[in-house]
């Protein structure tokens, strides 16, 4: 059982660090340290911070010479601090599940880049899922020391991490699983590994381009949906730049929809509603014009459609709905049977969504970093890559960092969102 396993893990996490040839994974440490400590964090004592200076040289020459690819410092919210380890709980293990997935995925993911003789260190933190911690951790020696950082997870975590961060444009700070815009932070160091919903409204209006011929109309149906108000937003603006001279028509209600609809052109809907009665009301002016006045569709939507059923509405499929998604996980290529069987083996559970991009993220970077070395922050708005569940594109802004456009279009056929 995974709960089972997970317990195991806890108990040998707040005692001991796991090793491999090419990665050194730091000790997750138990809490209960003197206020002020965090894990990991040097000792603050007079004598110790002497002795840390005169020798600071050379730890830091015998560092670069064991690791050569340098430190990623992985900071996840496992709350080791609530943990009692004389009796570990199952609420302890769900609460830690979304850390520990990744952690686990990351450290496969390293792993499997090191081919070479440039070995990486892996130093994991504990950001505890609190803003003061995190404001502690980010000044500790081991964040100072790290070549990449990857994590925190959360936004409160980012923002309180980062505040107390000594800015340094060679030394990236990835977040790994937050979709949050990256205007939501600012950092021009910030690595966004998730693209936001901004990028998935960009790849729907490149979509939805490279379908429009001629005397087709667009349709954005408005609603009041908090999803739909993410996703739609700057869409007009965008469509317009890439389709000046299109047509481009805002209704609002299922009335509205109708009167604008005739049987002489083409209609690319949009809608980023995720509410099942907005749809439903939706799909039935389209299926009643459809069917009694030929008028022909194409519908636009939002990622989160890959949720909701469909397959009460027969003539779904003929709108040859598209989405965007992070995701283009195959569960049928041989790469994703490969891993789903090696993580089993390791960790007795099946891979999580979590698991998996820890995955490609500890691919991914660990590649970058055994291929550049310290200068890996020059390289990535130009190293591209595909992993098993998302696509990595990165492109740089000056204000809130890098941020991914790699993301997938999935269409609705035989009952499901696919890859096309």
């Amino acid at each position: 059982m995974k709960g089972t396993y997970l317990i195991g893990f806890f108990a040998a996490a707040l005692a001991v660090s796991s090793c491999s040839p090419k990665t050194t994974t730091g000790v997750l440490r138990a809490p209960g340290q003197a206020a002020g400590n965090v894990d990991g964090a040097v000792d603050k004592s007079e004598a110790t911070r002497e002795d840390k200076s005169r020798d600071a040289d050379e730890v830091i020459s015998s560092k670069a010479k064991m690791y050569p690819g340098g430190t990623i410092a992985l900071v996840l919210p496992f709350q080791l601090d609530r943990v009692a380890s004389s009796a570990i709980s199952e609420e302890d293990v769900k609460r830690a599940a979304l850390a520990l997935d990744f952690y686990q995925g990351f450290q496969m993911g390293l792993q499997q880049t090191a081919k070479s003789n440039k070995r990486v260190e892996l130093q994991v933190l504990d950001s505890r899922d609190h803003a003061g911690h995190n404001a502690n951790l980010a000044r500790s020696q081991e964040i100072q020391d790290a070549s990449l950082i990857v994590g925190p997870v959360y936004p409160a975590e980012i923002k309180a991490f980062s505040a107390s961060l000594n800015p340094n444009r060679r030394v990236l700070q990835v977040n790994p699983l937050a979709a949050s815009m990256p205007t939501e932070f600012n950092l021009p160091n910030l690595v966004s590994v998730t693209p936001p919903i901004s990028i998935h409204m960009r790849a729907i209006s490149a979509e939805l381009t490279k379908n429009y011929k001629e005397g087709d109309i667009i349709i954005i149906y408005n609603t009041a949906n908090s999803d739909h108000q993410q996703f739609i937003q700057g869409f007009p603006a965008d469509i317009q730049e890439r389709l000046p001279y299109a047509e481009v028509v805002s209704v609002s209600s299922p009335s509205e929809l109708n009167d604008k609809l005739n049987s002489d052109a083409v209609y690319h809907l949009v809608s980023g509603t995720t509410d099942r009665n907005q749809l439903r009301a939706m799909l039935n002016v389209m299926d009643e014009r459809a069917m009694s006045n030929n008028v022909e569709f194409r519908l636009y939507g939002h990622p989160l459609w890959s949720r909701i059923d469909f397959s009460s509405y027969s003539n779904f499929t003929f709108y040859r709905p598209i989405i965007t998604s992070e995701s283009h996980l195959n569960p049928l290529a041989a790469a994703t049977r490969n891993f789903q069987s090696a993580y089993k083996d390791a960790y007795g559970v099946e891979p999580s969504d979590h698991a998996y991009k820890g995955f490609d993220s500890g691919t991914y970077f660990g590649n970058l970093l055994q291929k550049y070395g310290s200068n890996y922050a020059d390289h990535i708005h130009q190293e591209t890559f595909e992993g098993l569940y998302s696509n990595y594109k990165f492109n740089r802004n000056e204000r809130w960092g890098y941020v991914n456009f790699g993301v997938s279009l999935l269409e609705y056929r035989f009952g499901k969102f696919q890859a096309r």
